[in-house]
C-alpha cells in the first residue's frame, strides 16, 4: 500500500477504539502488556485477555493496515505482519 492509502485509512474514524476491552484498562499496564517487556505479558495472557474484546477483528486490522509493531487484536505484529511471539519478534516489536 503507499503512503497515500496508509494515510486515508489511518485518518478514517476509529470509534470502534471506545468500545475496545483495554480503553479501560490503566494506562502504565496496558502499554506495558501491549508495547513493553514480554515478561509483564506473556503471548497467552494477551490473547486469553483479547478473547473476548468486541473489536478485536477491528483492532487487528488496524494495527496491520498501520504498518504497527506489538499486539493488536490478540496477535502479535512486527511492522504490521502477524508473527510468532518468539524472543526475536518480541524484540523486533519493541
Amino acid at each position: 500500500m503507499d503512503g497515500r492509502g496508509l494515510l486515508l485509512r489511518a485518518l478514517r474514524p476509529l470509534d470502534w477504539m471506545d468500545r475496545a476491552k483495554c480503553r479501560t484498562a490503566d494506562l502504565v499496564e496496558s502499554d506495558r502488556m501491549f508495547f513493553g517487556d514480554p515478561k509483564w505479558a506473556p503471548a497467552d495472557d494477551v490473547r486469553e485477555y483479547c478473547a473476548d474484546c468486541p473489536v478485536r477483528s477491528q483492532c487487528l486490522v488496524y494495527g496491520q493496515e498501520t504498518e504497527s509493531s506489538g499486539y493488536f487484536g490478540g496477535q502479535l505484529l512486527v511492522h504490521g505482519q502477524v508473527v510468532q511471539p518468539t524472543r526475536t519478534a518480541l524484540v523486533a516489536a519493541r
